[in-house]
């Protein structure tokens, strides 16, 4: 992921090094165990959705037209940045 934002949008490697350390801070790194062939149209989509299952996600926050297209799998949603931000306002989340 580090090369996306290196690459398409010009981040240095301090300011990756920098928001790598941040984003540590709030998530938990998991190892999947299990691969998965949910999404055929585009079969790296299946690494991402591993991490999901794996990391027992309620929901995994996406753009990407054939995660969404899934709905869900197993007990993780694939929902929308506004959806989620919807749903974090009416759990009273900020």
């Amino acid at each position: 992921m580090t090369h996306v934002l290196r690459d398409k949008f010009g981040w240095s490697k301090e300011a990756l090094s920098m928001e790598q350390a941040r984003i540590a801070d709030f998530t938990v790194r998991v190892a999947p165990a299990r691969k998965l062939a949910a999404v055929r149209e585009d079969p790296d989509d299946n690494r991402i959705l591993e991490c999901a299952v794996e990391g027992k996600s309620e929901y995994l926050v996406t753009r990407d037209k054939h995660l969404l297209k899934l709905k869900s799998f197993e007990s993780t949603q694939m929902i929308k940045v506004a959806d989620f931000l919807d749903i974090m306002r009416a759990a009273g989340s900020p």
